[in-house]
């Protein structure tokens, strides 16, 4: 009978072990993070996910990594345990809050001990001078904030709260200051200021038969100062034949290219639009709130739908930003090589796709390192388009080469006619030769 109480036992163990997964969150050099636990199902997709949302909630670069580890039951994110981790911990910027993450310039480490009798820890600013600390229970947790230490003032409390249309409330406490000691009074007591004798001597006047200053000499038989003389022989012009100034080529520094100034960076996404989010392509499924989203993965079920996603953690594949537009081929400078625009992020930065059959995605591209693949560079004599047959006039070997590239500072980028192919960046237009 013990035998199969403890056989029970273990299948109980393990099967509710088994109810779960458990996630390592690790920097891009494998220095740890934090590690996060969720519901189970046959890949860990809860787990995962949830993993990935706090990798961009803690801003990880993108080489972070989510690692499956053996589930031991605990965990530092316990979705498992405390369904209502976010909510009652209040971690302000969760992936399932909707309040800003803020840092602090200076902070304290306080601690606290929850329900369950485990203890959290969290980083708050500290008190500056003159200021004290006031901590209040509220739904049964320890709220605190900071209020000024004055002599002059007496402070009571009001608690203000706020409500989200998902049911969940935010509450805080401010403070209601009366003065209670007013400015003092002037003491009527007081000797007043002497007020001016009316017997002091006052300043003496200007005599007024004073010799005043002397005019100047109105006499007419003065002298003036003698004109001009037209008969003089004037300053010799300047010979019209002398050699002028060089005026200098105004084609010397290229004109950059004039950038379209429409974007949708932050434009507002539909359902049914296709985004980038956690290095993935994603579908909108809904949205909920304005600027919120529920995506789910491509080709993905319906219990990976991630609820609640902010705007400015997706990026789009339809628009267009600095004239360069989802799906459009463009040249990386740093790089010289081509590639793809896959998404424009939040901060205008590109998602670029590679084009040589691997399909790995590059994040936070700046436009000014892209060149467009259409287009010609600014008008004026030295201007050039894409598909224009050129030479070098420095080139000793006489070589052609074609045009294929137009940068936003003016330059050009050329590749080479003859094997093999090398594309060669930053080329003055007004350097070249157009051939066809």
């Amino acid at each position: 009978m013990k035998l199969l109480i403890l056989a029970g036992f273990l299948a109980l163990s393990s099967a509710a072990s088994a109810a779960s997964c458990k996630m390592g969150l690790y920097g891009e050099y494998g220095e740890y993070v934090a590690t996060v636990r969720a519901g189970n199902d046959p890949q860990c997709i809860k787990a995962m996910q949830a993993c990935r949302n706090w990798k961009v909630w803690y801003v990880l670069p993108q080489g972070a990594r989510c690692i499956k580890v053996v589930d031991d039951g605990f965990a530092d994110i316990d979705y498992e345990r405390f369904p209502d981790y976010d909510t009652y911990y209040g971690y302000p910027g969760s992936p399932y809050s909707r309040q800003p993450r803020t840092q602090p310039t200076t902070t304290t480490t306080v601690c606290q001990t929850d329900r369950y009798g485990r203890q959290a820890c969290y980083e708050q600013p500290a008190p500056t001078s003159g200021t004290s600390r006031v901590c209040e229970y509220v739904n049964g947790a320890q709220l605190c904030w900071t209020e000024p230490t004055s002599t002059t003032t007496t402070t009571t409390t009001t608690q203000v709260c706020e409500y989200y249309d998902d049911g969940s409330e935010h509450c805080w406490i401010e403070p209601t200051t009366t003065n209670t000691n007013p400015n003092p009074r002037p003491n009527p007591t007081t000797t007043p200021a002497p007020r001016p004798n009316p017997t002091t001597t006052p300043a003496p006047r200007p005599n007024p038969t004073t010799t005043p200053a002397p005019r100047p000499n109105p006499n007419p038989t003065t002298m003036p100062a003698p004109r001009p003389n037209p008969t003089t022989t004037p300053a010799p012009r300047p010979n019209p034949t002398t050699t002028t100034t060089p005026v200098p080529n105004p084609t010397t520094t290229p004109t950059p290219v004039p950038v379209p100034q429409s974007s949708d960076t932050t434009r507002a996404i539909e359902a049914g639009e296709t985004v980038i989010f956690n290095s993935a392509l994603h579908m909108v499924v809904s949205v909920p709130t304005p600027n919120f989203y529920n995506l789910k993965p491509v080709n993905g079920r319906n219990s990976d739908i991630v609820k609640d996603v902010a705007r400015q953690y997706v990026a789009v594949t339809r628009g267009c930003n600095m004239g360069f537009c989802g799906t459009d081929s463009v040249i990386v400078l740093a790089t010289s090589s081509y590639a793809a625009v896959a998404g424009i992020e939040y901060d205008g930065k590109f998602v670029l796709k590679a084009v040589d059959g691997t399909n790995n995605m590059t994040f936070d591209v700046n436009g000014n390192g892209l060149a467009w693949t259409k287009g010609c560079s600014p008008e004026g004599a030295s201007k050039v388009c894409v598909g224009a047959v050129v030479m070098k006039q420095t080139s000793r070997n006489n070589g052609y080469y074609t045009v294929v590239g137009i940068q936003l500072d003016g330059n050009v980028v050329l590749e080479n006619n003859d094997a093999p192919k090398k594309l060669t960046t930053n080329i003055r237009p007004d350097s070249l030769i157009i051939t066809r």
